[in-house]
């Protein structure tokens, strides 16, 4: 089954056109050209025309700026950067969504870098992850670091890392994943003060390397956005789909375009003695060109996110495990430096949209604007009730799963 995930950035890494020099444009009058002879009287009749018209040009400027109000300075301003307004505005149909941070471009304290090749692909921080206690982790691979922030945006510590190509991340209560597929073939774990636990060595697939995930505190690597494969485990075979939630016992799920423009997905739960699954046919009258990313909030409810065909990111938050939708989203898509995928969900099931801007890399939050349903439905769902009250030896009635 093939996935139809956004696009990797070795597939958008052509040649870049080469930067054009402007030119000014003169246009030249069609006949003979007229010669003036070179009297005194000619010469001062054109000088105090040529006053004239400086004098009703200045006039007319100041009248304009008087009705205008004065003219700025300095170009446009970036409305995303951090002397702009602290909230979007939701043009075209998008979401509101509000301005947490901008990190500047360089390589200092709070900074992250930015790569403008001649050639090839302009390129910033390539992933963000979230904790659960709100925390954000940003993949600084040109500078070869993580970039740890607070909850509020604000910026705690640089992590150094022994990498040459990091591009994904994924992080836990107590971990970070890190992993250079292309260049070292290794994934790095550790822990939040920046202290390697394990280094794994990634095997050499066909399939291309699309993400990085801790099951249990192991890492796992998604391949091809269809599968994924345990690292450093040689007898464990791979997992269809990507882990849904906190892991395996709440499911996995593979995502297609189906022909029609629609999302097919195929839901499955880790525990094959259950055996409960679920395919779903999520979409509309508008058709999908391909699929972003998918995620689940705290309480299993499915979030599919989708780049429409006529433009832009649709986020659609389902209820549990099925098809019905209960609230959605609207991102703009922006066309400025690669930086991975264009948005994560945090733990507590908030957006935070990625922005590369000439100001810097800066992160905006969306809120879906209903509550998220606290007992969703779905025989993922179910199984994972069933499984916490096994856990918790409580009386509380356990849900039968149907195969």
């Amino acid at each position: 089954m093939q996935s139809m995930f956004r696009a990797e950035r070795r597939s958008l890494s052509g040649p870049r056109a080469a930067p054009t020099t402007p030119t000014a444009q003169v246009t030249r009058l069609n006949g003979p050209r007229h010669r003036v002879r070179p009297t005194f009287l000619a010469a001062a009749l054109a000088v105090a025309a040529a006053c004239l018209i400086a004098l009703l040009l200045v006039a007319g400027q100041a009248a304009a700026q008087g009705k205008a109000g004065p003219a700025a300075s300095g170009g446009a301003q970036d409305k995303s950067g951090p002397s702009g307004p602290a909230e979007s505005q939701g043009a075209d149909g998008n979401s509101t969504g509000k301005l947490l941070v901008t990190l500047p471009w360089g390589t200092g304290s709070g900074q992250v870098g930015l790569s403008t090749p001649t050639e090839g692909l302009a390129r910033g921080p390539e992933a963000l992850a979230v904790a659960p206690d709100g925390r954000m982790a940003v993949l600084d691979s040109v500078n070869r670091r993580i970039v740890v922030l607070a909850p509020d945006g604000s910026f705690k510590v640089h992590l150094p890392l022994s990498l040459t190509d990091p591009r994904f991340l994924c992080v836990t209560a107590d971990r970070l994943a890190v992993l250079d597929p292309d260049t070292d073939g290794v994934c790095l774990v550790m822990d939040w003060e920046g202290v390697v636990l394990k280094s794994y060595t990634t095997p050499r697939t066909q399939e291309p390397p699309t993400a990085v995930f801790l099951i249990d505190g192991h890492p796992w690597m998604e391949l091809a956005h269809a599968r994924c494969a345990p690292l450093g485990r040689v007898a464990a075979q791979a997992h269809e789909g990507r882990p849904l939630g906190l892991g395996i016992e709440r499911g996995w799920v593979v995502a297609t375009r189906l022909a029609d423009g629609q999302a097919g997905l195929s839901v499955q739960a880790g525990r094959s003695a259950c055996g409960a699954s679920t395919t779903l046919k999520i979409g509309g009258p508008q058709k999908i060109e391909h699929i972003t990313s998918l995620n689940s909030d705290p309480s299993g409810n499915l979030i599919l996110g989708t780049r429409m065909a006529e433009g832009g990111i649709l986020i659609r938050r389902m209820i549990g495990t099925t098809d019905r939708e209960n609230a959605s989203l609207r991102l703009p898509e922006d066309s400025g430096p690669y930086v991975g995928v264009p948005y994560v969900v945090s733990p507590d099931g908030r957006v935070l949209r990625i922005a590369a801007t000439t100001a810097g890399y800066s992160i905006w939050v969306y809120s879906f604007d209903v509550p998220a349903p606290h007992e969703p439905t779905g025989p993922i769902n179910e199984l994972d009730r069933a499984d916490k009250a096994i856990q918790t030896n409580t009386t509380e009635e356990v849900l039968e799963v149907t195969p």
